[in-house]
C-alpha cells in the first residue's frame, strides 16, 4: 500500500518574470510516501529523478522544452530516517536532516557542529537532509569535504541491491557522479576517531552565516609526537568536485608541526592539486590563497595553539572536544 496524496495549483507569471517566453503557467505538486514495504518492495526499483528532502515541492514550468517527470519525497519512508551512532562510527540515513544529524556531528568533533550551524537558518536545517547535501554532486556542498576528509563511505542502492564506496569516489565530474540509474544515496557512514587523530575544518564566505562557500577547507591529521603520521586533506570550491589534495597530502608526511620550515612544501603544493576558477564569490587567487591560509591555519592549531589566538568564533576551548 502507497500513502500518496497530490494537490495540484497553478498560477501565471508576468512576462516580465520569464523574459521573452510570454506567460508560463506552474504547477505545484506534493507527494506523500509512507510505509516501509514500499521503500523495500516496489518505490525503488521505479525511482528514477532522486530523493528530495523535507516535504516536497516541485515547481514545474510547463513548456515544450521541459519532459513531464515525477520526483519521490522519502522523507517518510522507514529506513532512511534512521541515526546509528556505534562505538566506532555514526551513520545517517539519507532522509536524516541537518537539525537532526547537528548534535551527532558535534559529538564527533565541535568544528563540524559549527560547520553545521552555519548551513542557512534553523528552517533550512529542519528541511534540509544529510543525504540531499551529497547527492547533488555540489562543488561547494559544506558537507562532502569534512566527510571526505573524515573518511567516511557512502551507501547507495538500487533496487534489493546495495553498494558501498568511499565518498570520495562519488563525484566523478562537474554535474556527474558514480550511481547508475535508479540508483540513489541511502545512507553515509563516518568513521569516529582513534588516538592521535586531530581534526579542524573552515568555511569560507562573503557573509559569515546563511551563505554559499567560496572555499571549504577540512584535515585530518594523525600524530605520532609532534610528527604527521597521516593526512586527509579535502576542499570546496576549489574545482568542479569536492576533492582531496594529495599531493599536499604526500608532502605533509613525515613532516613536524613544531618546524614550521618543514611544512612549507606542503603549503606550497596546494598549487598543484587545484586550479581554482574566478567567479561571482571569490577569484582564482583568492580561493588558492585562502586555501593555502586555512592550511596554514589547521596546523597551526593542531600544533597547539589556542584557537582563541586564530579565530574570531567557534572556539575550541569552550568544551571538552575528544579530538581537539
Amino acid at each position: 500500500m502507497i500513502v500518496y496524496s497530490t494537490y495540484t495549483s497553478s498560477y501565471e507569471l508576468l512576462p516580465s518574470q520569464v523574459g521573452q517566453s510570454g506567460r508560463v503557467r506552474v504547477r505545484f505538486h506534493f507527494h506523500r510516501f509512507g510505509l516501509a514495504t514500499v521503500f523495500q518492495r516496489r518505490l525503488l526499483l521505479h525511482l528514477r529523478h532522486g530523493l528530495l528532502g523535507a516535504d516536497f515541492f516541485s515547481f514545474r514550468i510547463d513548456t515544450a522544452a521541459l519532459a513531464q517527470r515525477f520526483q519521490y519525497h522519502l522523507g517518510r519512508v522507514k529506513g532512511l530516517d534512521e541515526i546509528e551512532d556505534r562505538r566506532d562510527a555514526v551513520s545517517f540515513g539519507a532522509s536524516v536532516t541537518l537539525s537532526e544529524a547537528m548534535p551527532y556531528l558535534a559529538a564527533l568533533d565541535r568544528d563540524l557542529g559549527e560547520l553545521t550551524r552555519r548551513f542557512a537558518g534553523t528552517q533550512v536545517r529542519m528541511a534540509a537532509t544529510v543525504g540531499g547535501n551529497i547527492a547533488n554532486g555540489s562543488p561547494i556542498g559544506d558537507l562532502p569535504p569534512a566527510l571526505i576528509a573524515l573518511g567516511a563511505t557512502l551507501g547507495l542502492q538500487r533496487g534489493e541491491r546495495p553498494r558501498t564506496l568511499p565518498l570520495e569516489t562519488y563525484f566523478l565530474d562537474y554535474g556527474k557522479q558514480d550511481r547508475a540509474p535508479g540508483e540513489f544515496v541511502r545512507v553515509v557512514r563516518i568513521p569516529k576517531f582513534n588516538e592521535g587523530e586531530h581534526f579542524r575544518c573552515y568555511k569560507i564566505s562573503k557573509r559569515f552565516d546563511s551563505d554559499i562557500s567560496a572555499v571549504m577547507g577540512a584535515f585530518k591529521l594523525r600524530l605520532d609526537g609532534t610528527r604527521i603520521a597521516g593526512a586527509r586533506i579535502a576542499f570546496g570550491g576549489m574545482a568542479a568536485i569536492p576533492k582531496r589534495a594529495r599531493t599536499t597530502e604526500k608532502a605533509l608526511i613525515e613532516t613536524y608541526l613544531d618546524r614550521p620550515d618543514t611544512l612549507d612544501e606542503a603549503v606550497e603544493a596546494l598549487a598543484q592539486d587545484f586550479s581554482p576558477i574566478d567567479d561571482l564569490r571569490a577569484s582564482a587567487k583568492y580561493r588558492l590563497d585562502a586555501a593555502r591560509a586555512l592550511l596554514r591555519r589547521a596546523l597551526t592549531e593542531i600544533g597547539g595553539t589556542s584557537t582563541r589566538k586564530t579565530r574570531v568564533v567557534g572556539f575550541r576551548e569552550a568544551g571538552d572536544v575528544a579530538s581537539a
